[in-house]
Order: C-alpha cells, then structure tokens, then sequence
C-alpha cells in the first residue's frame, strides 16, 4: 500500500476517536469516519510504520448499526461522529471498547458496571461556539467546520444535538451579517471581521447569553442586531447580549476587549457571570 491508494476495506471494529478499524497485510487501518459493520472504498492519507490512515471515499455497504434519523449536515459537517447509530448501540461500543482496554491492561479482579448513558440523547449541549467562514462558492456560512476541512464551514440550521434557541440565535446573527456586508475572518489572511458566535443556556434557569466574537478591523454599530435579538421568541430567556473583539490569529475565542451590547449581565473575561 501507498499514499493516495485507494482500497476496499470491511470495518471490522471501532475506537473512540471517531475512526472505523480494519486489518489488512498485518497492519492495522484506521478510516476517519467509518462504522462497524461498514463495507468502504477509502484513500490511504498517511503511513506510519504498521499503523495507516485512511479517508472514507464511498460507503459500498452500510452498516447494520446505522439508522436514518440523522440531520442533514451529517457526514459533511465534522461535529458529530456517531449520529447515525442509534444511542443504545453507541453506549455497547463504548462498553465494548472500555472493557477491551481493561481487559488488554490486565486489570482484573472487578465488577464491571457497565456504561451509564445520557437522559438525552440529543439536544443536549449547553454551549456552542459557531465560526463564521464560507463555503465552496465562496457564500458566508455560520456553524461549524466541514469535517477534515479546516478553513470551510457550514451552517448547522438543523444540528440535532443543540437546542432550538441556539438555531434561532444562529439564524438572525448569519442574516444580519449578510445583510449588512459583514466580512467574515480568513483565518489565512487574518482579514475579516465577523469571527464567533458563541451561545450559552442554562439548563434548569433556561437563560441565554449570546456573544458576538470579532475583529477591531470594522468598526461597527451593532445596535439593530441586539434590537433584532430582543425582539425574537425563545424557549429560554435573553438576559445578555455581548459583543468580544479578538484580533489575535489563533482559531480560538479569546477576549482582548468586551463590552455588554444589553445591559443586563456581564461576562467578564473568565467566563463568570456576575450581576
């Protein structure tokens, strides 16, 4: 084998880092993305000793494990990995891949309780941070990045694993911003403005803050987003809106300076709330 080769595997096993496993010639190929069960084409991207990456090409035959309640991102987008299994069997392969490390460690003598699972399944993240970016045709985009792309995004309007409010949230802020010919960041260029959302709720008050995250390369009125925002109808309840400026050039959220957009709350920059 060599890079670039392009193969057929049967998905034989899975780790928890997100790849499918399979043996071939005494080494072990690791695919990005695959599932148990599957029967994949895929591309050889690196290798390392008897260990060999690989990228899904096409699925040839899915697995038993998969099921269609997915979103319509899935596969492109790179914030879910295992949504097209369903939660029970996710919980077994993590059962399944915890006791192999135990069992390969040599640990014995005691009383596997197996995995506890989640009361939810899904809609279940409290926070997200949502990267402004473009798509192939160059269209301004708002969600996460495109799985193994780093510098493409695409617009989550339909995650499963978020709550409604954060969608709405995302929807207004993406409009606003192409309404009003906001650039947004090339992280290669380091030129743009419009850089992060990032949303919060609180699970037993309901309660949201919204962060805008930008640049001090614009300077920008943002009074008729918050205007927008207030007006809106959430499940929870808006009690702060922010507005971050971070001109530094990692691809993190990192306050150099904020200011509250409505006074209500403000976050300061250890991420504490404080009346």
């Amino acid at each position: 084998m060599k890079k670039n080769e392009e193969i057929i595997v049967n998905i034989d096993d899975m780790d928890l880092n997100g790849h499918g496993l399979t043996h071939l010639s005494g080494n072990i190929i690791k695919v990005r993305g695959a599932i148990k069960g599957q029967k994949a084409k895929v591309k050889i991207k690196k290798i390392k000793g008897e260990e060999i990456e690989a990228d899904v090409v096409e699925i040839l035959e899915r697995s038993p494990l998969e099921h269609g309640e997915v979103c319509k991102h899935f596969g492109k987008c790179g914030g879910c990995a295992y949504l097209n299994i369903n939660y029970e069997d996710q919980l077994k392969l993590k059962k399944d891949y915890v006791k192999k490390l135990l069992d390969e460690a040599g640990i014995k003598d005691f009383e596997f309780l197996g995995i506890v699972g989640s009361p939810d399944a899904f809609l279940y993240r409290n926070k997200m941070e949502y990267t402004f970016g473009k798509d192939d045709n160059g269209i301004t985009q708002l969600g996460l990045h495109v799985k193994g792309r780093y510098y493409d995004i695409v617009t989550t309007e339909d995650c499963r694993i978020v709550d409604s409010d954060f969608i709405t949230c995302l929807k207004i802020v993406l409009d606003y911003a192409k309404q009003h010919s906001l650039p947004h960041y090339n992280i290669k260029t380091h030129e743009g403005y419009m850089r992060y959302l990032v949303i919060r709720k609180a699970a037993n008050t309901g309660e949201v803050i919204i962060n805008v995250v930008t640049t001090s390369q614009i300077k920008h009125d943002f009074s008729k987003l918050v205007n927008e925002l207030r007006s809106i109808k959430l499940n929870g309840k808006l009690i702060g809106i922010l507005h971050t400026v971070n001109d530094s050039y990692s691809d993190a959220v990192k306050c150099e300076k904020n200011r509250e957009l409505k006074d209500v709350y403000i976050l300061n920059q250890t991420n504490a709330l404080k009346k």
